[in-house]
């Protein structure tokens, strides 16, 4: 039978109880909405005493000490910028279509003419939004205190990860808008490796990132 387990939020510091069913996955933190990974405990034996020889042998639980630093996102509506801009005025443009034919207004010779062009004007506009919604929740870089990982996918899963200690390059690109918004690409590789072994595109507080990741090499 599932028991549950207490762990820390390392966002908010709250604690969370975890079903042990689902320990070593992601978990969502009920007060902040963040998620971190809840570390599976480690069991080792331990040694008996010279009193309880004939006692059965225990086991004690011990953390792994590999504590979850930050956890993100790409951001979702800073870029691109241009299209996130386009797509709101079409947003705004239905909505404005919709009322002035609720009004009664005629256009292209049809009463309801400005109702359907708002109408499929926010259809349009909803799925460039969803989409966009799919690509940055399907996307988590995942920093520790030994390692960075990234997990792509929602169906299907793929985790990549460089391990601390063998990081040897770490580049972070920006143009003006994206350090405007504090947003930026993450590229690391880790010694012998030619090309870099973990890039994201579009990450919160890059530089932020960098520095934990310098802290713990």
């Amino acid at each position: 039978m599932a028991i549950d387990l207490n762990y820390e939020c390392p966002h908010c510091q709250t604690v969370t109880p975890v079903s042990t069913a689902i320990v070593d996955e992601m978990v969502e933190c009920p007060k902040c909405h963040q998620q971190f990974r809840a570390k599976a405990p480690i069991g080792h034996p331990v040694a008996s005493s010279d009193h309880q020889i004939k006692a059965k042998q225990k086991v004690e639980l011990e953390f792994d000490a590999d504590e979850t630093l930050r956890s993100v996102n790409p951001v979702y509506l800073r870029n691109p910028l241009v299209q996130t801009s386009l797509f709101s005025l079409v947003t705004l443009t239905g909505l404005f279509g919709i009322i002035l034919g609720l009004t009664g207004r005629v256009f292209l010779g049809q009463q309801g003419g400005l109702t359907i062009s708002g109408i499929m004007l926010l259809v349009c506009a909803a799925i460039y939004f969803f989409y966009r919604w799919l690509q940055v929740i399907s996307t988590w870089l995942i920093v520790t205190t030994h390692r960075t990982s990234v997990e792509r996918g929602i169906i299907s899963m793929s985790t990549n990860e460089v391990q601390h200690d063998d990081v040897r390059n770490i580049k972070s690109e920006r143009n003006l808008l994206e350090r405007l918004f504090n947003y930026g690409d993450i590229a690391l590789s880790s010694s012998g490796q030619d090309d870099m072994e973990i890039v994201v595109h579009d990450v919160p507080d890059p530089d932020g990132i960098i520095e934990i990741i310098r802290q713990h090499q």
